[in-house]
């Protein structure tokens, strides 16, 4: 075989190689926490919380793997009944978000079974399911199960968006 043949099978070897490696699907990054997921900076902006309000966060394995931020912005109020007077009492606002992995939907449907009020979300994930009541979105995406809470706002429906839009960066980043 002469010299300029054993080039040329060679570069076409290569650019074989290349053009394989090319159009290989990228293997699914392995997340041990939902903090891994959403950041500091993608809450403030979620939540439209500016430079001064300070966010406590913690990343712990209870059962599962939980990320949770909370912060006081006025926004959640309970009216309580101190010493005969009804009082708005200002509470924190949270966002909890725990993890499950290689979930299926077997799990999924056991996690919300505990709903009363469960309302399916299209669009989110594999399977979606919000919690009115419990302020909480779960879904399924990916072999990961995901309980989105969110207790920012007294209204049922602006946690319920908050939790969507942090579920889209989960769904976004598997």
């Amino acid at each position: 075989m002469t010299s300029a043949i054993k080039k040329l099978i060679l570069s076409t070897l290569f650019l074989s190689s290349i053009m394989l490696l090319a159009y290989m699907p990228e293997e699914s990054k392995v997340f041990d926490s939902p903090c891994e997921l959403v950041s500091l900076e993608e809450v403030r902006k979620r939540f439209d919380l500016d430079g001064n309000i300070k966010i406590s966060f913690e990343d712990k394995a209870y059962t599962y793997p939980t990320c949770s931020f909370k912060w006081k912005d006025g926004k959640v109020t309970k009216t309580m009944d101190i010493g005969g007077q009804k009082m708005d009492v200002e509470l924190e606002s949270e966002l909890l978000i725990v993890m499950v992995k290689e979930a299926n939907e077997s799990k999924y449907e056991a996690s919300i079974s505990v709903y009363s009020d469960g309302q399916n979300e299209e669009g989110i994930g594999d399977l979606a399911t919000w919690s009115p009541k419990r302020a909480q979105l779960t879904l399924l995406h990916n072999s990961y199960l995901f309980h989105v809470h969110v207790r920012a706002s007294n209204d049922n429906d602006e946690n319920r968006k908050n939790a969507i839009g942090i579920a889209g960066v989960i769904v976004g980043k598997l």
